[in-house]
């Protein structure tokens, strides 16, 4: 029979857990852009800017969500929709990288 206080500490470990996956996250996440938030968004073309934003398509299963300016990579980019070479090399110069 499980007691009182083994119920307690297991609560108290799952808890710590949630925490540190809390920390982890925000730690990944420090210094990055947030896409919508990205201070370029409105030097964009119309296409880039529904590409970025997700404007195009809402819950089609091929779109990835790029939350952050720093983490779009090619491979993701491209399987937007409308995503060409066009809009990706307009990306990578307004990015600078």
């Amino acid at each position: 029979m499980i007691t009182r206080e083994q119920y307690n500490n297991a609560l108290d470990i799952v808890e710590e857990y949630h925490n540190q996956l809390s920390l982890v996250h925000v730690d990944r996440c420090m210094g990055k852009t947030m896409t919508h938030e990205w201070d370029r968004l409105s030097e964009c073309s119309t296409r880039l800017y529904n590409v970025l934003t997700g404007a195009y398509g809402c819950g089609n299963q091929n779109e990835i969500k790029m939350e952050f300016i720093e983490d779009i990579t090619r491979k993701d980019f491209k399987r937007q929709k409308l995503a060409g070479l066009k809009s990706w090399l307009e990306f990578i110069e307004l990015r600078g990288f």
